[in-house]
């Protein structure tokens, strides 16, 4: 049987301690980056209101079918963070 392959974005976050998780399940590569991208635009616009860009670090790496993008408060990840991956993931 041929193996079968769905992409996952998971976003979970914390906004001053408000805690948030979502996902989305996409049939191709393509898809799944498009969304992530833009997830990764809506992060940087919203933290721009909680924090100031001196106080802000930022992670981000993307490889074959694979991408992570972190930002979030500089000493204070508890407090302000919103980590997003994208994730190739075989169907059972």
């Amino acid at each position: 049987m041929e193996k079968r392959y769905v992409y996952l974005v998971l976003e979970e976050g914390s906004w001053d301690y408000e805690t948030t998780n979502s996902f989305k399940v996409f049939d191709s590569f393509e898809k799944a980056m498009k969304d992530f991208k833009q997830r990764v635009k809506d992060t940087k616009v919203d933290m721009k209101n909680w924090i100031d860009e001196d106080e802000t670090e930022i992670e981000e790496t993307i490889e074959n079918e694979h991408a992570y993008f972190s930002m979030y408060e500089s000493g204070d990840y508890s407090r302000i963070h919103n980590t997003i991956s994208l994730d190739k993931t075989e169907i059972e």
